[in-house]
């Protein structure tokens, strides 16, 4: 009963974790982006470049070790979560099945890492590739611990955990690397050494919030084990192509063009990702509860979760995709002349993250639902789209053709899902709510294009004060001239105290 309670306050709260999600997301991406500045101070672009391939192929690469384990979590954790033991032998099996998929992985790669080295002619990359398997084995594992977190109904502790710590002291090791002459060598060693970092919070909360007991592993009849491996057989392709169409820009990019441009390009998606980072703030909010609904077979909760997400997610995408697009030579002047190439691709990465962002949770709601083999499908078809869309845009347009290629792959691909969630359930994601943000949006956009224009700003201090402002205009606006519904209802969520309809 006490779970139920647990659960039933956990859904009506949902916005104002979300917000709050989403402040301390911004607060770790306000870190990120002074590691940013940072790093192109103390490390070549070339340098930066290394890193970005590494991790890019740890992400890939690790996607496949995990197997579709996290979304299987994220699916079936409730229906094991009322028995302790049952609880505790779900987690077992949900760390087991990937750390074996890594052993055999790791096999594998003894033989071909060196090959994947040669594919970019890089000497520095081909001396560090072999810190490969470190990086694989602290991203599963992380990843599964953050899934867990989630799923308890902690995402805020999972959040701070899994990045403001990690970006915390990354910008401390960056801020001695500014003030002595520490080479790239030991920061490389000092930010593998972070994810393990990471790997010991979450192990020490974990022992603190999680109640095991002894594996009760009888639960996995044979029905049950048969469908949670369908599932994360489906889900294994459908992640490995969500992920290899997130990377193959970079990976591709190295190949065509070189490392120092990837370096590049990695300095300028990591701002586009900024807009992305609002739906991960939401999504691990709600595809639990999306999740739950399911089991529940309740509809109409799914579609009205689905319209205010998406309301509410345009609402905070938008802001920030206008100061980024407007302010975008501003920002990247910042970290050198070299940078400022990559404009025009940072405003193109925005509008493809932008339009993720307004198709909301229609991905939660397909591979959670029993149409989740779309998912695949489609995924598929947007790998496909991305690779030959970079294969060539990349040796025509360079930077441009990257940023073109992924922004174009990834609407067409959400686009899609809104369509196939209409057509098989008959849910939409929009309102006249929807307009109502678009309007203020555009208004705001007027505003900021004229300020900036008027005031010329060139200091970076100068444009995060300015963005700071009038967020809370904007803010206002919503709450008091256009009512938007979504947003009057996250206010009295975070503020219980005050009524926008009766306060003047």
């Amino acid at each position: 009963m006490s779970q139920e309670l647990n659960n039933s306050s956990f859904m009506l709260n949902s916005s104002k974790y979300s917000f709050y999600n989403i402040i301390l997301t911004y607060g770790s991406i306000l870190l990120g982006f002074f590691i940013t500045i940072a790093q192109t101070k103390v490390i070549t672009a070339e340098e930066i470049g290394v890193l970005s391939i590494l991790y890019t192929l740890s992400l890939t690469i690790g996607n496949a070790i995990l197997f579709g384990v996290p979304s299987a979590i994220i699916r079936f954790y409730k229906e094991h979560a009322q028995d302790d033991r049952q609880k505790t032998a779900f987690i077992i099996v949900s760390f087991v099945l990937p750390l074996l998929v890594f052993l055999v992985v790791s096999l594998v790669l003894l033989f071909v890492i060196d090959s994947i080295a040669g594919i970019y002619n890089n000497v520095s990359l081909t001396k560090y590739i072999q810190y490969l398997y470190l990086f694989l084995f602290a991203t599963i594992v992380g990843k599964i611990f953050r899934v867990l977190f989630e799923v308890e109904q902690k995402p805020l502790l999972a959040n701070a955990l899994h990045d403001t710590v990690f970006y915390g002291l990354h910008m401390l090791f960056l801020c001695i690397m500014l003030a002595t002459d520490i080479g790239f060598h030991l920061y490389f060693i000092f930010f593998l050494a972070l994810f393990f970092v990471r790997l010991s919070f979450f192990s020490g909360f974990f022992s603190v919030f999680f109640k095991l007991a002894k594996p009760d592993f009888s639960y996995f009849n044979k029905k049950r084990s048969l469908r949670y491996f369908t599932y994360c057989f489906f889900m294994f392709f459908s992640s490995m192509t969500g992920t290899l169409t997130a990377s193959v820009d970079k990976l591709m990019m190295g190949y065509y063009l070189n490392i120092t441009m990837v370096g590049i390009y990695t300095i300028i998606s990591s701002f586009s990702i900024v807009i992305s980072m609002i739906g991960g703030a939401f999504s691990r909010i709600t595809h639990p509860m999306v999740a739950l609904y399911w089991q529940q077979q309740d509809m109409e909760k799914i579609g009205t979760l689905y319209k205010e997400n998406t309301n509410l997610q345009l609402f905070f995408g938008l802001y920030v995709f206008i100061i980024l697009s407007i302010f975008a030579e501003n920002v990247l002047d910042i970290f050198g002349q070299e940078y400022l190439v990559g404009a025009a691709a940072l405003i193109i990465l925005c509008v493809g993250n932008l339009v993720n962002l307004g198709t909301g949770i229609c991905g939660g709601i397909i591979f959670l639902s029993k149409y989740y083999r779309f998912d695949l499908y489609t995924r598929g078809g947007l790998m496909l789209l991305a690779i030959l869309t970079n294969m060539v845009f990349i040796p025509r347009w360079g930077l441009n053709g990257a940023a073109i290629a992924t922004a174009l792959s990834l609407s067409l691909y959400n686009v899609f899902k809104v369509l196939f969630v209409y057509w098989k359930l008959k849910l939409q994601p929009y309102s006249h709510q929807t307009i109502s943000i678009i309007c203020l949006a555009l208004l705001f956009a007027v505003f900021v294009f004229f300020w900036q224009d008027a005031y010329n700003m060139n200091n970076i201090f100068s444009i995060a004060l300015f963005a700071l402002t009038t967020f809370v205009f904007y803010f206002g606006f919503a709450l008091f001239v256009f009512r938007i519904q979504e947003v009057r209802t996250l206010f009295q969520q975070i503020m219980p105290f005050y009524n926008p309809d009766t306060s003047r």
